[in-house]
């Protein structure tokens, strides 16, 4: 065991929970701050889109096939059943998984936000999904992922546009309007769904933060994001990189726990639709600092949204189970799951709301899209909270030389 490096660890972990717990406290005061300011929040005049939309559903599974990637995987379309109810054509609503996931953990999600008037599209993106991670711990392959998923993942979204096109007339009755999308992704499907809005990986800087020798902690979302330097050994993939990944059908960007840190400044400025990004104050997989707060401080548009969720980790079960863990589910007068579904239900009724807007053009839901709306409807001990701009205190402290952002 080197000690002097344990230490040296020791050091870097502490200073980095310090400087996220200051930081999100930070925001927390400055969303309750925001939230007191007019005009007041009339919530009990606003629909409770934390419930199911008016719209029975019904759900479509296509199989997709791009010859020119070689690559098959499937997809599901969540959608009103009756269509002739809703005037217009419907928007679609895109959602990404996560690395190791599958797209039937968004199925509810799909369905919540398909019942309010949406077409919501779910991808499999093979070779980073359940599947794949079950054949890396059974033996059946070394490899959880393949770099190449930082390019086919953004390409696998676009190409089911294509589709959902082409299958417009005979599957849809004409009713879907492709170039009207929000593109919804959690984790490694917040970095495609950056990527679809123009984000682009900044490799020079990725290669410093990469290195060994500057970032003595080593965080699973620093493992994957390095992973994409293996990239550059393939001609072909990073000349089809230089073409960019944003695809202009995409028109608002809601990333969820994302890993984005790999964009960079240089990276995250090439984004010009509006993005909220989310994530958990006690996230150890993509820790919200150097992931989602540094992301998005680097974006350069005035339409973006950063939530910080109190108690909050990567996912639902990862929240439970850190809950237990320190014994906050002990103080709670409902149960865990009870509390996790609620949070879940002020989420689904923000992609609602946000989708309305940028995508209905329904100004009406704007309120939704207010601090005074979040701190209102959220709950201990997951208490969400959101900002529209950092702070100066918080930006010097998202200075190079923070552990993890250099």
């Amino acid at each position: 065991i080197d000690l002097r490096q344990a230490l040296a660890i020791g050091r870097q972990v502490r200073a980095e929970a310090l400087e996220t717990i200051a930081i999100v406290d930070t925001l927390r005061q400055e969303s309750r701050a925001a939230a007191t300011r007019p005009p007041a929040l009339d919530l009990a005049a606003l629909p409770d889109l934390t419930q199911p939309g008016p719209h029975v559903i019904r759900q479509v599974s296509i199989t997709l096939v791009d010859v020119s990637r070689d690559r098959t995987y499937p997809a599901d379309v969540f959608l009103p059943q009756n269509l002739a109810a809703i005037a217009g054509p419907l928007p679609i609503v895109v959602i990404s998984h996560g690395l190791g996931d599958s797209r039937a953990s968004f199925f509810a999600l799909a369905a919540h936000v398909a019942s309010h008037g949406f077409a919501v599209a779910l991808p499999e993106h093979v070779g980073s999904n359940s599947t794949q991670k079950q054949a890396m711990l059974t033996g059946l392959d070394h490899e959880t992922f393949r770099a190449q998923d930082f390019l086919d993942r953004p390409l696998d979204i676009s190409f089911l546009l294509d589709e959902l096109e082409r299958l417009n007339d005979t599957t849809f009755e004409g009713r879907l309007d492709v170039s009207r999308v929000t593109a919804v992704g959690h984790s490694f499907g917040g970095y495609t769904a950056l990527a679809l809005g123009g984000a682009t990986i900044d490799f020079d800087r990725l290669a410093q933060r990469c290195d060994p020798a500057a970032n003595l902690l080593v965080d699973a979302a620093m493992v994957l994001e390095c992973r994409a330097l293996e990239l550059r050994q393939n001609a072909a993939v990073m000349e089809r990189f230089a073409q960019g990944t944003q695809d202009d059908r995409v028109k608002l960007v809601i990333a969820l726990a994302t890993v984005s840190n790999l964009l960079g400044p240089r990276g995250m400025a090439q984004v010009s639709v509006p993005v909220m990004v989310l994530g958990g104050e006690v996230d150890l997989l993509a820790p919200v600092v150097p992931q989602q707060v540094a992301a998005f401080s680097w974006l350069q548009g005035s339409d973006r949204y950063l939530y910080v969720g109190e108690n909050t980790s990567h996912g639902p079960d990862l929240t439970k189970l850190l809950t237990q863990f320190l014994y906050i589910d002990a103080s709670l007068e409902q149960s865990i799951e009870e509390a996790v579904s609620a949070t879940g239900g002020v989420i689904k009724s923000l992609v609602v709301a946000f989708s309305q807007v940028y995508l209905n053009e329904q100004e009406d839901y704007r309120p939704f899209l207010r601090s005074a709306y979040v701190e209102a409807v959220s709950a201990e001990p997951f208490r969400l909270h959101l900002v529209r701009d950092l702070p100066p205190s918080v930006l010097e402290r998202l200075e190079p030389g923070l552990p993890g952002l250099e």
